[in-house]
């Protein structure tokens, strides 16, 4: 089946495999031989590089995950508060003393976590995003590869901080932020700054 718009912007679908018989074989033949070609890949641990002079502090989003459920890949589940957790990969350039902020909502925003957000403007032919749930954290976790640092106290309400020293090399990173209600969920963005 194949998703199609009329000028006039409303979706309908057709099958045209029966009408186009030699077309979808030749397009189902071009799909095996990228999947056999790009397949090897995916089991390669891609490193997200941090501490790196171009790019300081690095932005990490939840879309990058690993994790064994979905990870909140769009805003609507960001906004819904999805509770989910998983962890980077990352590769530290250099060592030293790095800052590390967890955040709820994306740091340009300057939300604070425990605020609503308005739902979003119509958007033609899709989906407004939902209002953002605010959520009331208490704490939070992060864990370096075997080590954990706990924070108490977040700043104005918008994200949690740490000052801690990373080595170079592979590092897996993971960080939690714990509501009232002892429900925990990582933190959908992080950053970390090489000071």
């Amino acid at each position: 089946m194949v998703g199609l718009r009329s000028q006039f912007g409303e979706a309908a679908t057709q099958n045209i495999i029966e009408s186009h018989p030699t077309k979808a074989t030749e397009l189902r033949i071009a799909y095996e031989e990228w999947w056999n070609d790009i397949i090897e890949d995916a089991s390669i641990d891609n490193l997200i590089s941090v501490g790196h002079p171009s790019e300081n502090p690095t932005f990490l989003t939840a879309h990058d995950w690993h994790a064994t459920d979905d990870s909140p890949w769009n805003q609507t589940i960001i906004r819904n508060a999805k509770i989910c957790n998983g962890y980077w990969l990352l590769n530290v350039e250099t060592s030293g003393k790095y800052t590390i902020k967890l955040y709820r909502y994306p740091p340009s925003t300057n939300y604070s976590y425990n605020q609503d957000i308005a739902p979003g403007d119509k958007v033609d032919g899709g989906t407004p995003y939902p209002m953002g749930k605010g959520i009331n954290l208490i704490s939070s976790k992060i864990r370096v590869n075997e080590s954990e640092y706990i924070s108490q106290e977040a700043v104005d309400d918008t994200y949690f901080e740490y000052k801690i020293n990373l080595n170079s090399g592979r590092t897996r990173f993971q960080s939690w932020m714990t509501q009232k209600n002892g429900i925990s969920l990582g933190s959908y963005y992080v950053t970390l700054e090489r000071t």
